[in-house]
C-alpha cells in the first residue's frame, strides 16, 4: 500500500502543475492527510475493477481513433494488458487510497510562459540534454533582480553545463530521483544568483515530495511519474 499512496501522491503534484497549473505549494508531510478507506466486498470489488479498466481503455481508443476505433468493432478480442507491477497495484489499491492536501495558504499558479519553460526543462532532464537544462536555468536566473544578459556570467553556465553533464552521466533507470535539482541549486547558490520565485517554489516542493515518497517507496523514481503529464506541455 506504501508504493500505491507514493505513486498517487507524486502523480497528484505533477497532475496540478502541468494539467491543471495550479499547485499547492507548501507540501510537506504534515499537510498531507492518508486515508485508506475500507475494502469492499470480493465481488463489488471484481466488478469495479472489470468496469474501471474497460471503461479507461475504451476512453483512451476513443481518444486516439475517434469512434470508428478497432476497440469498438473487436471488444471480445482486445486485452488489456498492465504495464508494471505499480500499475497492477494501483488498479487493485487506489480506489481505497484517498489523498487530501490542506492548508492552501500557499499555491501557485503559473504564466503560460514559466509553464511551458519548467515543463520543457523537465523534458530534458529526464532525456538527459544537458545543454538544454543549462540554457533553460541561466535564462531564469537573476542577479540584484536583473535577468542575466546571454554570455554574461559565463562561469555560472560553464558550472551548470559541468553540473548538468556529470549528473546525466548515470541513466535514468538508476538516476536517484532529483538529484539533478539539488545539484543545480548547489550551483545557482554558489555563484549568488537567484532564480524566479515561483519556479524555485515548485522545485523546492518537488524535492520536498521526493523525499516523502522515498520514505513510502524506495525505489520511486519521480521524474518517471512525471512523464506521463508530458502531453500537457504546450
Amino acid at each position: 500500500m506504501n508504493k500505491v499512496i507514493a505513486n498517487i501522491g507524486a502523480k497528484a503534484f505533477f497532475s496540478m502543475l502541468m494539467k491543471y497549473n495550479l499547485v499547492h505549494a507548501d507540501c510537506h508531510a504534515g499537510n498531507i492527510l492518508v486515508r485508506i478507506k475500507d475494502a469492499p466486498n470480493e465481488l463489488t470489488a471484481r466488478a469495479a475493477e472489470w468496469f474501471n479498466k474497460w471503461k479507461n481503455y475504451a476512453i483512451s481508443q476513443i481518444i486516439k481513433y475517434g469512434f470508428d476505433s478497432p476497440f469498438l468493432r473487436k471488444l471480445t478480442d482486445d486485452h488489456f494488458a498492465y504495464e508494471n507491477d505499480i500499475q497492477k497495484l494501483l488498479d487493485k489499491y487506489q480506489e481505497r487510497v484517498e489523498i487530501t492536501l490542506i492548508d492552501l495558504g500557499m499555491a501557485v499558479s503559473l504564466t503560460e510562459e514559466k509553464k511551458k519553460n519548467l515543463q520543457h526543462f523537465l523534458e530534458e532532464v529526464i532525456k538527459g540534454d544537458p545543454l538544454e537544462c543549462a540554457k533553460w536555468i541561466y535564462r531564469i536566473s537573476m542577479i540584484d533582480g536583473k535577468p542575466l544578459v546571454e554570455n554574461e556570467n559565463k562561469k555560472y553556465f560553464d558550472d551548470l553545463l559541468v553540473m548538468f553533464k556529470k549528473v546525466h552521466l548515470t541513466a535514468l533507470e538508476s538516476l536517484q530521483g532529483l538529484t539533478v535539482l539539488r545539484e543545480m541549486l548547489d550551483v545557482v547558490r554558489q555563484h549568488n544568483v537567484k532564480i524566479d520565485g515561483e519556479i524555485s517554489i515548485l522545485l523546492t516542493n518537488m524535492l520536498v515530495l521526493e523525499a516523502i515518497a522515498k520514505d513510502l517507496d524506495p525505489n520511486i523514481n519521480i521524474l518517471r511519474c512525471a512523464v506521463p503529464f508530458l502531453q500537457y506541455k504546450k
